[in-house]
C-alpha cells in the first residue's frame, strides 16, 4: 500500500489529461483561456493539498511525488490510473452519446467482467475458486 502523499498529488493531473483526451478522441475544443486557468488552478490546488507539510518548504520538495515515479511502484499505478480513466470518461461519453445510459452501463459492466474473468484464468486463481455455490446449468 503507497503512501496517500505520494499517490494522491499524482491524481491531480487527471483534469489536465482529460481535457488532453478528450481532444484527440472526440475531438473537442480546446477550453477557453479562462478554462484553462481554471483547470490549471484546481490541479495546483489538489497538488498543494496532498502534498506532505515537509514537501512544501523547498523547491526539491515540491517536486518529490514526481521523482518518486522512478523507484515506486504505487506513483506509477497512480499514474496509469489517471490517463486511464481520462480515457475512459471520453469512451463512457461515446456510449452515451451514440445509445443510451443504460447500454453504457451495460458495456461497462460486461467489460469488467470479462477483463476480471481473464485475469483469474490466466492467473490460475479461477481453478482454485470454491465453485459449488455456483448454480448448475
Amino acid at each position: 500500500m503507497e503512501d496517500a502523499s505520494i499517490v494522491g498529488p499524482l491524481q491531480g493531473i487527471t483534469p489536465v489529461l482529460v481535457i488532453l483526451t478528450s481532444w484527440v478522441i472526440l475531438k473537442e475544443r480546446v477550453p477557453t483561456v479562462w478554462g484553462v486557468i481554471g483547470i490549471v488552478t484546481t490541479v495546483f490546488g489538489v497538488y498543494i493539498l496532498a502534498l506532505k507539510r515537509s514537501d512544501i518548504r523547498s523547491v526539491r520538495g515540491f517536486i518529490q511525488p514526481w521523482n518518486r515515479l522512478s523507484h515506486s511502484v504505487g506513483a506509477r499505478l497512480a499514474l496509469l490510473t489517471a490517463v486511464l480513466g481520462s480515457i475512459s470518461l471520453n469512451f463512457d461519453k461515446l456510449v452515451v452519446l451514440h445509445s443510451s445510459q443504460a447500454m453504457r452501463g451495460a458495456s461497462v459492466f460486461l467489460f469488467v467482467a470479462v477483463v476480471v474473468l481473464a485475469w483469474s484464468v490466466a492467473r490460475g486463481q479461477w481453478q482454485k475458486l470454491d465453485k459449488s455455490c455456483f448454480l448448475p446449468l
